[in-house]
């Protein structure tokens, strides 16, 4: 993983589309009763665990973006884990995957470099968003190709976040280009990013820690929400809020 983040420049979205009618491939329901518990979260309502199980995945109701409950990812593991839902998905010509998450985390003294939705095809990663740290702040991070053509970390933009402050991510994933585009807080950021890797349907969407031994921050994921949009329709869901699952590694 390249932890360098890096400016992104000249990529900012255009015009929105008028919106069209979506079909739901995956809602968390926000993570609320009675279709999650508090506790472990895998296993509940679809929830899967990669690398190392169960995990430090939990729902709680001490901190949401809306409701009363949220998940929670707890840093200081030795490396990468990630939860998912399994929502194998190949879409139709012309339609758009679009990923809805809202992330909150803290960086603690020892900070893990990012809490992420991070999206794979069934033959490896396309496309990753969400909260990194870049030294000792928590800023909105994308992954894509660089210049070379190889992966990379971008910052967004120049915004940083306290901690435990909400953020909005919409991604909508074009297979038919091979791009993505994203938008933060309810505003579109970038378009047309290339995915980081070739897929031609959706294996997962995770909420992903990347974490280091010693790291004592948290993460949190609130409103989770998959669906599919005719293209037209697309940006259009960026922004309102309203806008999946082989294992690979």
């Amino acid at each position: 993983m390249n932890k360098n983040l890096m400016i992104l420049a000249g990529l900012v979205a255009g015009g929105i589309g008028q919106a069209a009618s979506a079909a739901v491939l995956f809602d968390s329901h926000g993570f609320e009763a009675p279709f999650y518990a508090t506790g472990n979260l895998v296993g509940q309502n679809g929830w899967l665990v990669d690398n190392n199980p169960p995990g430090p995945f939990t729902v709680e109701n001490t901190f949401a973006q809306a409701g009363t409950q949220a998940a929670r990812a707890t840093g200081g593991g030795t490396g990468t884990n990630w939860t998912f839902p399994d929502l194998s998905y190949t879409p139709a010509p012309g339609e758009i995957i679009t990923i809805h998450a809202d992330l909150a985390r803290t960086l603690g003294t020892t900070a893990s470099f990012g809490y992420l939705i991070d999206i794979y095809a069934p033959t490896g990663r396309i496309a990753r968003a969400g909260l990194g740290n870049n030294a000792g702040q928590i800023v909105p991070l994308v992954t894509t190709l660089n210049s070379t053509g190889a992966p990379a970390n971008f910052l967004v933009n120049n915004e940083t976040y306290q901690a435990n402050q909400w953020v909005s991510f919409d991604i909508a994933l074009n297979f038919a280009a091979q791009t993505f585009d994203l938008s933060v807080n309810g505003g579109p950021a970038l378009t047309g990013l290339p995915f980081v890797g070739a897929g031609t349907s959706l294996a997962d969407a995770d909420f992903q820690v990347s974490t280091a031994a010693g790291a004592n921050d948290v993460g949190y994921l609130d409103n989770y929400l998959v669906q599919t949009v005719p293209t037209p329709g697309a940006l259009a869901l960026l922004g309102l809020g309203g806008l999946a699952a082989r294992r690979r590694r």
